[in-house]
């Protein structure tokens, strides 16, 4: 478009008039959206790991990794292995040593055809270690997790971590009063 001077100046027509609209229209809804979506994120972030100087009734990952490590250290622990003794024996005195908390090992035996060769049976002798915080009230709450690992792993994630997990919580329930029900 041209001026009655010559000088040239932007098409201001009908399109560049929709096109600001269409802006003017979509600009709030779409301020609001990422708006929505930068506080979910930030809400459904997980918290800070802590490290082994937090207070005795918060969960601390390093305190966790310590139990990851020393079952790595026992070895790989197949059921019935000298190494998940070793295992079992840490996880014992560990549990033993959180206030007010009753520790027992459990020993189950169980045998069953094999699925794949039905003539084939499988015979096991299973030790649990129990670890249990009385509550105030009525039932118990259960975190279990096994901490024998596969053949040929150490079983830092198969289920160390979750061996971990669970005496860590427990660890820090039993540094403060005791819970309705019982963990």
């Amino acid at each position: 478009m041209t001026r009655r001077d010559g000088a040239r100046t932007r098409d201001t027509g009908p399109l560049a008039a929709r096109f600001g609209r269409w802006l003017t229209a979509l600009l709030p809804p779409l301020a609001a959206a990422l708006l929505v979506v930068g506080v979910a994120e930030r809400a459904l972030r997980p918290p800070r790991p802590l490290d082994a100087s937090a207070p005795a009734g918060q969960f601390s990952e390093a305190r966790a990794r310590r139990t990851v490590e020393a079952l790595v250290a026992a070895g790989v622990r197949e059921t019935g292995s000298a190494a998940a003794r070793r295992a079992e024996q840490y996880l014992v005195a560990q549990a033993r040593a959180l206030p007010d908390v009753e520790v027992r090992v459990q020993e189950h035996d169980g045998a069953a055809a094999d699925a794949m060769v039905p003539s084939r049976t499988t015979a096991w002798r299973v030790r649990s270690v129990l670890a249990r915080r009385p509550g105030t009230g009525e039932g118990d709450v259960l975190l279990s997790a096994h901490y024998d690992s596969p053949p040929a792993s150490l079983g830092a994630a198969d289920n160390g971590a979750g061996v971990s997990a669970a005496l860590e919580t427990l660890r820090a329930l039993a540094s403060g009063p005791r819970l309705a029900h019982g963990v």
